[in-house]
């Protein structure tokens, strides 16, 4: 392993290594040769048995769908399931203040995924506990902000945060009477999160399209294609979209929001693994020569990827900061 991963280093730079001493070549091989995954974390809630509101068929089965693929994937998933308002926020910040209780900043991809009620509220996303009231402002009042669950999560300086929602507006009839608009407010919190809606905006999402379906088309199809190697998310998300589309004959189209560089590939092939790897190496070779903007440019690139940990772990030990300069030629 090790002999081969140095082979690996000199092979890729030749022309560079000549004004390396060698103990430099060692370290930035043996910080390679220790590259280790992120940490994973999901949080998955699924609301199904309201106490007022009409219960969200398979609101249960789709998070417990969705928590296997993501076990599949070596996350750590902490499961939920029909949570009232406190105890929403008490799993939020035991989840934020235990999984995400990591030593270095940015070291960790975080999931999270909610099936149940939501809405549209002003200029934010409410998800619905089980013990909201079915109308008026309680009803409000009773609901989650998604800013505020993206803010507690990324607020530990997560490498990448994920958030996919599963949220049924149109069997809320009862907010008719509020007026509020349907769907989904356009995501707030912007800060190396992606956003991937089960519907668009204004449009309904479905709890099953054939009578005796045990998942939502969102849930089944999002749970399948997490796991397909070699799929980066935007592809993944749109197999997504176009499935359950196509299920839903056009009545529910998934909707995404990106705000990160680069790619991130839930399962890599690979092929793909030993080109990160070897852009890695690279990576951090030429920082030697040309300065930390090179392994900052290689964050940049795949922020989440397995191999980012040790592009941090040099920064650190380098005194350097994860983010600034991205200049290296």
């Amino acid at each position: 392993m090790k002999t081969g991963a140095v082979l690996l280093v000199f092979w890729l730079a030749p022309t560079v290594l000549w004004a390396q001493p060698e103990d430099e070549v060692a370290y930035l091989a043996e910080l390679l040769l220790q590259a280790s995954e992120l940490p994973k974390r999901a949080l998955v809630v699924g609301v199904e048995s309201y106490d007022d509101l009409p219960d969200v068929t398979n609101a249960t089965s789709d998070a417990t769908r969705v928590s296997l693929a993501l076990k599949d994937l070596q996350f750590a998933v902490t499961p939920a399931t029909d949570l009232n308002r406190r105890q929403f926020f008490e799993h939020l910040d035991d989840f934020v203040d235990r999984s995400l209780a990591v030593s270095l900043p940015e070291q960790a991809v975080v999931v999270f995924y909610f099936s149940g009620h939501g809405f549209r509220f002003g200029d934010d996303n409410m998800l619905v506990p089980a013990d909201a009231a079915a109308t008026g402002e309680s009803l409000v009042d009773k609901a989650v902000p998604l800013s505020h669950v993206v803010q507690r999560i990324v607020d530990k300086n997560v490498a990448l945060a994920l958030f996919f929602i599963d949220a049924c507006r149109t069997e809320l009839t009862s907010l008719q009477e509020l007026e509020l608009e349907v769907g989904f407010a356009e995501p707030l919190v912007r800060h190396n999160t992606y956003y991937g809606f089960a519907s668009g905006y204004g449009k309904p999402s479905f709890s099953f399209v054939r009578e005796g379906d045990a998942n939502s088309p969102f849930a089944r199809s999002l749970a399948t294609r997490l796991t397909m190697p070699g799929v980066e998310l935007h592809s993944l998300f749109e197999g997504v979209r176009q499935e359950v589309a196509n299920l839903s004959e056009q009545r529910q189209v998934p909707h995404e929001h990106k705000d990160f560089f680069g790619d991130y590939y839930f399962a890599l092939t690979p092929q793909h693994r030993n080109a990160l790897r070897g852009q890695l190496s690279t990576a951090l070779i030429l920082a030697a020569l040309r300065g930390p903007g090179c392994v900052r440019s290689y964050l940049a690139s795949d922020p989440a990827s397995e191999f980012s940990t040790a592009a941090r772990a040099w920064l650190l030990d380098q005194n350097e900061p994860l983010k600034g300069s991205v200049h290296c030629e």
